[in-house]
């Protein structure tokens, strides 16, 4: 049957209290302030991972940060510790049989080439750790404070909103409510 439209049409507008404006002007000045180093901080981590996997050098500081401990430095414990060692085997008099070669061998590696190699491998994951997951320690603050200006400022705009909704005709609402409770009753009461 007929109905009738209404269309009822609204706007909202959230006004920010001077305290309010003032922090958001403060907020926005310092996004403008890191929205630049950040991306230089993007940049950098970016390059220091393609350098680190596809074997191209690394910037100074995180070059020696990858090395762990030197060839030399390996070189100069093992040969400290053979010169400790030596003089036990020669008292035993076994310094210049195979016997004393292999034992002094054996404790070159496990105390030397073994953990200083452990050590290496660990700088080496520290790096890599350090390249994906760096940039994001530093970005994350800088991240949300963006994310909650950008809320801040979606709350001062207009908000509009149409609603529109279907009446019955006056005329025909009144003639169906006369014409159900008559019908009704003559039913009920038959």
């Amino acid at each position: 049957m007929g109905k009738d439209k209404t269309t009822v049409s609204t706007t909202t507008q959230a006004t920010p209290t001077e305290a309010e404006r003032e922090m958001q002007k403060l907020q926005l000045e310092q996004y403008k302030k890191t929205v630049g180093p950040q991306t230089d901080v993007q940049f950098a981590a970016l390059q220091q991972l393609n350098n680190l996997f596809t074997g191209q050098p690394l910037s100074p500081y995180f070059a020696e940060a990858g090395q762990g401990i030197s060839p030399q430095t390996i070189g100069i414990q093992a040969a400290e510790l053979a010169r400790t060692n030596l003089p036990q085997f020669q008292a035993l008099g076994i310094g210049d049989g195979g016997v004393a070669y292999r034992e002094l061998a054996k404790d070159i590696a496990n105390q030397v080439l073994f953990p200083a190699e452990q050590f290496n491998i660990g700088a080496k994951q520290n790096l890599l750790n350090l390249a994906f997951g760096g940039q994001a320690q530093v970005q994350q603050p800088m991240v949300a404070q963006q994310n909650i200006l950008s809320n801040q400022l979606a709350g001062l705009r207009s908000i509009s909103q149409q609603t529109t909704t279907q009446a019955m005709n006056p005329f025909w609402k009144s003639l169906q409510t006369s014409a159900g409770a008559s019908l009704g009753k003559g039913l009920m009461f038959g």
